[in-house]
């Protein structure tokens, strides 16, 4: 157990798990009366970065006042490497340093009335964590079993809100939305949450929570129904069809801030008879807004009314599809699942769509077994790309499947692969009966969108198999981003040597989890001098390394050897870091800087002048198909390069042809292109076929496509 000796660490990420136990028990009573009162309760967590140390806190005994810090006995700390600080679930030992891809899974009844001086796993708890984790939480009554389940993805405090609106209510027409909840919970204290069921405006309950605490609106939600605090809170709804035995689904919803006006999903309906999927898109604005839908099927336009209109929209069998709204107004979507308004008892479950904005190319599940006892799989994990390409799947998130996929030094191991077209809804079931940590990502810059849950056309009605299903976060993928630009010049058009270059490395989070103590390493080439103190991460200054210097130890601070690289605490959800610093270039010939993000790299490249030759210079740049100069180049476009040669003109009265080989370090992979001169006696070469690029083909030399690994390529 933790004591006043643990070391504080920085914790990048936190979490309250949602639904008490006692609010899950009173929603399924106003839906199904005489269910049981004690829950089994499940909390899936899943590590995303190596090295992770997470930190528990049981709310029972009252919250640590740091928990970086801890000093109560039964706060736990793991990954740390003390037993003595607590075991993980499932280890014999606490590991040093959680790995990428670990599952720690939280399960035991919780019988009602809650007896607070009995420990349990349950809601209110409160974890963080080193890096980034993705959390579930589920939950159904005994006896009933899993038929009466549900099932959420666990937003982290930093993704708290204080503006949440229902996008459905039991003012719909279907069935499954005669029960219709709200489960709200705040991180601090002295939280004002005002609620407004009806959606008009006008609050009708006003309550202050604190740290931990939960209130639960029992019903009578209507579409619109709004809740506001002064502080970050997370919501999450719970619907049903009362009197059903049994239909209800939970939604995690995300504050008003963060919606879009695009949306995927990647879940179809059941080839079996009467379980359709239905997307129900919500319209927050007073004007009515048209809404551009795409599936395998076909395509169109909706039209969704203003001022709290809703649209029901049937999903095809086996598409997934997108929603994106024509003039750029944000809207809000959920999908449920197996739903239909006369028999929606079986199967039924349901998830928050995810905006275009926040996918990325990797998922990992939080919680996805096949049913609730492992002996069937009836739950597999959905998966819906946004254009043609080869899924790779690792089973348990490991990193250690049998298969490899090589690109230079970038190496992802999985246990499968599928070639999927755009918007096709594939299911992905793990031979082990379990889909909890399952990753699945692409390696061609493919964006891709994921949900769990049970599948009508595997499953069968009835226990074990589990009614219910989440959203798949999208996993935070960082996009690197490296320039350079001659600061200060020697003045000689000829030579780089005594120039200052000026390098820039962005790292961006597309993802909706934050990135968590990132290191960034980069290691420019022995002919490049660091400037002392030119180092800043967004416009800040960092302090160089402390001497002595030798070969093992610069001052660079982002070198990879006495400091290991620059360690980021934290890059949030859609956020940016900015690193500048300068070198000074000392000797001829490759100036190659390359920066190192979690396996990831990007190598800028400079090609320096060669002497005069006969009092003409020559020169050698990169540039656009229509001739300007240009230092990078999307993912999949073409190269163009630029070479002014008046030596290379040997013949005043004809058009002259020079090969140029253009090289990627990364890959290896290399390929001569032809620079024709532009007219005759111009001394201006260049090729007007762009040489292709590609993330996905061209592997292997002078093939006509210059492979390279990342997203986006990057060369000057």
């Amino acid at each position: 157990m933790a004591g006043p000796a643990a070391r504080a660490v920085n914790l990048v990420q936190d979490f309250y798990l949602p639904l008490p136990e006692s609010q899950i028990y009173t929603a399924n009573s106003a839906i199904v009366s005489g269910t049981g009162s004690t829950i089994a309760s499940t909390f899936s967590i899943v590590v995303t970065g190596d090295g992770t140390v997470i930190y528990y806190d049981q709310w029972e005994d009252g919250y640590e006042t740091n928990l970086a810090n801890p000093t109560q006995p039964t706060t736990q700390i793991w990954g740390d490497g003390n037993d003595s600080h607590g075991i993980p679930p499932g280890f014999a030992h606490n590991p040093l340093g959680l790995t990428n891809g670990t599952v720690i899974t939280l399960t035991n009844n919780v019988a009602l009335p809650r007896n607070p001086s009995t420990i349990l796993w349950d809601a209110r708890d409160h974890i963080a964590a080193t890096k980034a984790l993705v959390i579930s939480r589920a939950g159904w009554p005994i006896p009933t079993g899993p038929v009466f389940a549900g099932a959420v993805s666990v937003l982290s405090t930093i993704d708290y809100g204080t503006n949440y609106i229902s996008p459905v209510g039991q003012n719909l027409t279907n069935n499954l939305f005669k029960y219709v909840g709200m489960s709200i919970m705040a991180a601090q204290n002295n939280t004002a949450v005002t609620i407004d069921p009806l959606g008009t405006g006008v609050g009708t309950t006003n309550i202050v929570l604190n740290q931990g605490e939960s209130y639960l609106v029992n019903g009578g939600i209507m579409v619109g129904g709004r809740v506001t605090a002064t502080k970050g809170i997370q919501a999450d709804i719970i619907i049903g069809h009362v009197g059903a035995s049994y239909a209800s689904d939970w939604f995690t919803l995300y504050p008003v801030v963060e919606w879009s006006s695009s949306y995927y999903t990647p879940v179809g309906s059941a080839a079996k008879v009467n379980q359709p999927a239905y997307v129900y898109l919500y319209n927050p604005n007073t004007n009515a807004i048209t809404v551009n839908y795409s599936t395998q099927v076909g395509s169109g336009f909706l039209s969704v009314p203003g001022t709290n209109g809703v649209y029901q929209f049937q999903m095809p069998v086996g598409s997934g599809a997108s929603f994106v709204c024509t003039n750029g107004q944000n809207f809000y979507a959920l999908c449920t699942v197996a739903a239909n308004n006369a028999a929606d008892t079986a199967y039924n479950w349901g998830f928050t769509l995810v905006p275009k904005g926040a996918l990325t190319t990797e998922d990992h599940v939080g919680w996805g077994p096949g049913s609730a006892d492992g002996t069937v799989d009836g739950s597999p994990v959905w998966v819906t790309a946004l254009a043609n390409t080869t899924l790779y799947v690792d089973y348990k998130g490991d990193h250690a499947g049998p298969l490899a996929y090589t690109n230079g030094s970038n190496i992802q191991n999985y246990d499968t692969n599928f070639t999927v077209t755009a918007l096709q809804s594939l299911k992905i079931f793990d031979p082990s009966k379990n889909q909890t940590g399952m990753r699945v990502f692409t390696e061609d810059g493919t964006l891709i969108t994921a949900a769990w849950g049970e599948d009508p056309d595997t499953a069968a009605p009835g226990n074990p198999y589990i009614d219910a299903g989440t959203t798949v976060i999208p996993f935070p993928v960082p996009v690197l981003k490296k320039t350079v630009a001659i600061a200060v010049t020697n003045g000689s058009p000829a030579t780089l040597i005594g120039d200052t270059l000026l390098y820039t490395v962005e790292i961006d989070n597309k993802g909706l989890l934050p990135l968590g103590n990132t290191v960034v390493i980069d290691t420019p080439t022995t002919n490049l001098a660091y400037v002392t103190n030119s180092t800043a991460l967004n416009g800040v200054a960092i302090p160089d390394n402390p001497g002595p210097y030798n070969s093992t130890n610069t001052a660079f601070p982002l070198d990879a050897y006495g400091s290991a690289g620059y360690t980021i605490p934290i890059i949030q959800s859609q956020g940016t870091s900015l690193f500048t610093y300068k070198v000074t270039v000392i000797a001829g010939g490759v100036v190659s800087n390359s920066v190192n993000i979690g396996g990831t790299s990007i190598t800028t490249q400079t090609y320096l002048p060669p002497p005069l030759t006969n009092g003409a210079a020559v020169t050698l740049n990169f540039s656009t198909a229509g001739g300007a100069a240009t230092n990078s180049y999307v993912a999949g476009a073409n190269v163009y390069v630029l070479m002014t040669n008046a030596v290379g003109n040997t013949a005043s009265n004809t058009v002259q042809t020079i090969n140029v080989t253009v090289t990627d370090t990364n890959t290896g992979d290399l390929e001569t292109i032809p620079l024709v001169e532009t007219g005759t006696n111009t001394g201006v070469f260049r090729n007007t076929n762009g040489l292709p690029t590609s993330t996905s083909s061209g592997v292997g030399t002078q093939n006509g496509i210059l492979s390279h690994i990342s997203q986006i390529y990057y060369t000057s």
